[in-house]
């Protein structure tokens, strides 16, 4: 795949074509890296008040924001595989395979290799216990073994898991619009964002009783969640509109760093702001080593799935770690973890998982019935994009691998017939209506691209 380095006033249509995506890569493994330090002061001591950002704002941690960037990181992404990829099964197939092994995998070594090396004891599972972990298993919950990391602070075997489950329902919200072809319908995807940050704000559910807010699971977490990988898939549908530039990330950081200590627009109005200078991060490295990393190897999945087991057998064994100790301890090891697990699971299981190719992105609308425009005139599903018929390359995306797709190749633009010279008019003869100015092009109808 081709680098390109970002010219002033790109927009993220631009970016995303230009063969750059693989810095998402680079972008994941320093989130999951960053979840791993920002866990460290806790699992040594049981609460947050050495994590440095919990200590300045009180209310989130560096790990918390993290976790943020990767749902924004996944609605861009997401988003972008099912509008290449319109087709309801491949894409569920395609979100499985990136998911569903990998966590099998770190479920089953969490439960049998890290439980038993903290004090866990296996003969727990017999019966019924083994059932249940087999239902956590089929449910993405976090293993449970009686006696695992026995003497830690936070003694839970690998609580990173808890995300799992919302990105999983941010997948099928995306599959739900997709299907019904309302992935691309603008006030669909306004009105829904907007309820569900009204969503954050109110908080409705406090109002109901304990019992049925436990029934709820962690309601806060699930909107929150869901709004960011929203944003990030609003990023993806009006990337023709957004440029990428410098000086307006450079303020948007700013403006994210202040918000961080305002909790209404924490989770209102920071999403935007961060999410937009993330993406010029992402897009603005130079072409090199750096810029490559994550392009065929995607250890980030694995190296957040693997930090917390890691961290937590070394506050076990190694009792006395200071945080930056623990955290730079833990990271060589859960990148071992995460290689093999890329290398043995999730890479065979994504390729196994791609055996149709990909629909090029400037063909798909989202509407795949027939024209009524009538029995002569394309579709909007076969109707070239906008600028096609001007001689412009219509807009392609090329994903990396660690979104479960290969680059899609750009769009071939078929040339421009040269139109036979008209004939003189008759002297006194009415001009034909076509030819009158104004008038409308009579031809393929002109339809805009997704997200436009």
């Amino acid at each position: 795949m081709a680098h390109h380095r970002l010219e002033p006033g790109t927009r993220l249509a631009a970016a995303l074509a230009a063969g750059t995506l693989n810095r998402f890569g680079l972008a994941r493994l320093a989130l999951a890296t960053t979840v791993i330090v920002s866990h460290a002061p806790y699992l040594l001591d049981g609460s947050q008040h050495r994590e440095p950002l919990f200590a300045l704002t009180g209310q989130i941690t560096f790990g918390e924001l993290a976790v943020l960037g990767f749902f924004f990181v996944s609605g861009v992404l997401v988003t972008a595989s099912y509008a290449t990829t319109p087709n309801l099964a491949q894409f569920c197939r395609k979100r499985a395979a990136r998911i569903l092994p990998g966590f099998a995998a770190a479920y089953l070594i969490t439960l049998f290799v890290a439980g038993p090396l903290t004090g866990g004891t296996l003969a727990t599972l017999l019966g019924q216990p083994g059932l249940e972990a087999a239902a956590r298993l089929v449910l993405l919950q976090p293993p449970t073994l009686q006696g695992a990391f026995h003497g830690a602070p936070d003694p839970r075997m690998n609580n990173a898991m808890w995300t799992i489950p919302y990105e999983v329902v941010c997948y099928l919200v995306t599959a739900i619009l997709g299907a019904a072809a309302l992935l691309h319908a603008p006030r669909v995807q306004l009105w829904l964002l907007c309820l569900v940050t009204l969503l954050v704000l109110t908080e409705p559910w406090q109002a109901l009783p304990p019992e049925t807010q436990a029934m709820l699971g962690n309601p806060r977490q699930a909107v929150r969640l869901l709004q960011t990988f929203l944003i990030g898939a609003g990023f993806f549908h009006h990337r023709a509109r957004i440029v990428l530039h410098g000086p307006a990330a450079a303020l948007a950081a700013i403006a994210y760093a202040g918000m961080v200590f305002v909790p209404g627009l924490l989770f209102s109005v920071a999403p935007i702001c961060g999410g937009y200078a993330l993406l010029w991060l992402v897009f603005a490295g130079r072409p090199g080593l750096i810029g490559s990393i994550g392009l065929q190897t995607d250890i980030s999945y694995g190296l957040y799935l693997y930090g917390w087991p890691v961290q937590n057998a070394l506050v076990c064994l190694m009792p006395g770690l200071q945080p930056w100790t623990l955290a730079f301890a833990t990271l060589p090891i859960a990148a071992a973890a995460a290689y093999l697990s890329w290398i043995a699971v999730e890479r065979p299981a994504m390729r196994h998982s791609r055996q149709a190719a990909p629909i090029p992105l400037g063909t798909y609308r989202g509407l795949n019935a027939p024209s009524p425009r009538g029995a002569g005139a394309p579709s909007r599903a076969t109707a070239p994009p906008r600028g096609a018929l001007r001689g412009e390359t219509p807009v392609s995306i090329a994903l990396p691998w660690g979104n479960g797709t290969r680059p899609t190749p750009p769009v071939a633009v078929p040339p421009t017939p040269v139109p036979a010279p008209k004939p003189e008019p008759t002297p006194g003869a009415l001009a034909p209506a076509s030819a009158l100015p104004g008038a409308p092009y009579r031809g393929v109808p002109d339809v805009e691209p997704p997200g436009a």
